[in-house]
Parts: C-alpha cells; sequence; structure tokens
C-alpha cells in the first residue's frame, strides 16, 4: 500500500519570541500537504477542519519536521484520531504543541507508523531542521 510522510510544521515570525504554532502536515504530493492542527488562543481553542496547503507559500513557515508514515488507506482513519484529542480551553500552560504531543500519541496507540515524540523532541529537531532549509 502507498504511503505518505507525516510532519510536524513550526509556524510563526522567526524574531518575535514565545511558542510557535505547530501543525500536522500530511504530505500530498511535492510541496502541497493536508494541514491538521488547532487555531484559535486559550479559551477559543478548536480543532480545524483539515485543509490544502502549500507549504513553503506560507509566509509564517519556519520548517518541518518528519514524524511517522500513513498509509493513503488510513487516510481518513487519521482525521478520525485526530478529532478525538483532546483540546483543552481556559489553561494558558496549553497550546497546539500539546495538542501535536497527544496527537502523536493517539496515533501510536491506533498502531500509525509514528514517533510517539515528546515536546522537547519536537521543539530541538524543529531547530536543527531551520539550520538545513
Amino acid at each position: 500500500m502507498p504511503t505518505t510522510i507525516l510532519s510536524v510544521g513550526q509556524y510563526g515570525h522567526p524574531m518575535l519570541k514565545g511558542a510557535k504554532h505547530w501543525s500536522f502536515l500530511l504530505l500530498k504530493s511535492d510541496g502541497i500537504a493536508i494541514a491538521y492542527q488547532v487555531t484559535g488562543s486559550t479559551n477559543t481553542y478548536e480543532f480545524k477542519k483539515p485543509e490544502e496547503v502549500i507549504i513553503k507559500k506560507t509566509q509564517t513557515y519556519l520548517g518541518k519536521v518528519d514524524v511517522g508514515f500513513v498509509d493513503e488507506a488510513k487516510r481518513n482513519d487519521l482525521y478520525q484520531v485526530l478529532k478525538r484529542v483532546e483540546v483543552k480551553r481556559g489553561d494558558v500552560n496549553w497550546n497546539c504543541q500539546n495538542w501535536i504531543v497527544e496527537g502523536l500519541k493517539a496515533l501510536n496507540e491506533e498502531g500509525f507508523e509514528v514517533d510517539a515524540l515528546t515536546r522537547d523532541d519536537i521543539a530541538g529537531k524543529l531547530q536543527l531542521a531551520k539550520r538545513d532549509e
């Protein structure tokens, strides 16, 4: 069965300090992906409907790291698993990065070929990836 790469993309302004936005990127073709992400802020976070993105055309794109593979036939299953990942509101210590980590755990537990990485693992890999792009 054909597989596609699942990555974590990082977005933000390189000069601004603070948390960067993370989303899952499921590669469709060269430079085009389906983005799965949480949007909003502390009191309004929500799981956004997946959307097609041209990865490097997004002005705030800062890089990505590959975290696994998804069988093409399981693309809808990926969406269903991510829809069930808890989205917390009202907690200033929770954001999209927490959701990504929990999403990786949930996907791993459902048998997807992904690495269940910690927030620090992903941040470190993104820092290295930024240098490589």
